[in-house]
């Protein structure tokens, strides 16, 4: 049995021509974040073009917390902005895993 999201998938609930662990292994969704020596080392090996500046920006994952300062948070705070950052990452995976496996 193996967990997938919210849903568990048993190997009854999949049809004898169906292999479920090769399925759920085929969808590779890689995430790697470049820091700025990496993007200015590819820009300048690469050669195309040149740039002037180059310049990071942080992003809070909570689009409902507005003060950036909030580091210290309390725990309900903490758990709020836990909930928060969720949704906002489900929104953006959920169409990318319901394309693939379709809705289980």
């Amino acid at each position: 049995m193996w967990k997938l999201g919210r849903v568990w998938v048993t190997p009854t609930m999949r049809s004898p021509n169906y292999n479920c662990l090769s399925f759920i292994n085929s969808f590779n969704f890689s995430i790697y974040y470049l820091c700025e020596d990496e993007v200015r080392s590819l820009i300048e090996n690469e050669g195309s073009f040149s740039f002037e500046c180059l310049s990071t920006l942080n992003i809070n994952w909570d689009p409902q917390d507005t003060n950036d300062e909030n580091l210290n948070a309390s725990e309900e705070a903490s758990q709020i902005h836990g909930e928060n950052t969720a949704k906002m990452v489900r929104a953006g995976t959920e169409p990318l895993l319901a394309s693939h496996f379709g809705n289980l």
